[in-house]
């Protein structure tokens, strides 16, 4: 997938920092709340499993 650049540069680069950065961080974030979610449904699994 591709995306259409705002501004292109003179060399012909079409990476726009600025976005690419704001994508990064919203997957990191969603990545995050999804391993943390995971995480307490395993922890309460475990309990449920030992008997706590």
């Amino acid at each position: 997938m591709y995306r259409i650049p705002h501004q292109p540069s003179v060399d012909g680069n079409t990476v726009e920092v600025q976005e690419e950065m704001a994508r990064y961080t919203d997957n990191a974030l969603r990545f995050q709340a999804s391993f943390e979610f995971l995480n307490s449904k395993f922890s309460g699994l475990t309990k449920a499993i030992k008997g706590e």
